[in-house]
């Protein structure tokens, strides 16, 4: 039997942070590194016809997750990033591409969990999604099949 939690039981002080608390404590921290340190790729060739002729439309999945370790004065962050193509009318998966950035952070304070989960879905994204899109162009380029332009924002 799953257990219940109480709403009412969770302060809401206790699950956010303001935006003026986060903006002071990203001030505190400057990005040292960062460095792809791991991709793959498949492309399952007989659908490169029909990618190439157009006869179905593709549909782009992207996913991201992040793990945080930090001591007194640096944070270290692994982004692993995945695309998944398929067509939209048969959902046939086409391409898939992963890739696993490492990103060193310095800092002059501890963050709280909550600190961290703010800014691996918002100023994380704006820090890494840039360079995953740009390998995910060039590496689909390299692939002799129409490059993917991934959107400016990913959401």
């Amino acid at each position: 039997m799953a257990s219940k939690t109480k709403i009412n039981s969770i302060k809401p002080s206790s699950l956010v942070i303001t935006p003026e608390e986060y903006r002071k404590l990203q001030s505190n921290i400057d990005l040292v590194e960062i460095s792809l340190f791991n991709s793959t790729s498949s492309l399952i060739l007989d659908s490169v016809n029909t990618l190439l002729s157009a006869e179905e439309t593709p549909f782009i999945k992207l996913n991201d997750s992040a793990n945080v370790l930090e001591n007194e004065k640096a944070a270290h962050i692994i982004n692993k990033w995945s695309l998944t193509a398929k067509f939209k009318e048969s959902g046939t998966s086409f391409l898939n591409i992963k890739a696993e950035y490492s990103i060193a952070l310095a800092k002059t304070e501890k963050m709280s969990k909550e600190f961290w989960n703010i800014y691996k879905n918002t100023t994380l994204h704006i820090i890494v999604y840039p360079y995953f899109r740009e390998f995910v162009q060039s590496l689909t380029s390299r692939m002799n099949i129409p490059p993917l332009t991934l959107p400016i924002l990913f959401k």
